[in-house]
């Protein structure tokens, strides 16, 4: 089983510089310096959805893992242990 890495946030980057707010407005920003008030909004929305997406992700992996019976501890640590 591949786990995702749950040890660093996700890339908060927006794709190409595209960010959408709450209402779904479109923004464009290649660089954080040059936000504006509504871009810093939107940018800071982007990243909440993509923290939120992250974490979202990381449970259903999880749990699927868990009702497959497919959490398991290293082979090393079998053979060594």
């Amino acid at each position: 089983m591949i786990l995702p890495d749950a040890t660093s946030g996700p890339a908060n980057k927006p794709d190409n510089g595209l960010m959408f707010d709450d209402e779904g407005a479109p923004f464009i920003s290649m660089r954080k310096g040059d936000d504006d008030g509504p871009t810093a909004a939107a940018r800071a929305a982007h990243q909440a959805r993509e923290l939120s997406e992250h974490w979202r992700l990381f449970y259903v992996a999880m749990t699927r893992a868990r009702s497959a019976d497919r959490v398991r501890r290293p082979a090393w640590n079998l053979r060594c242990g």
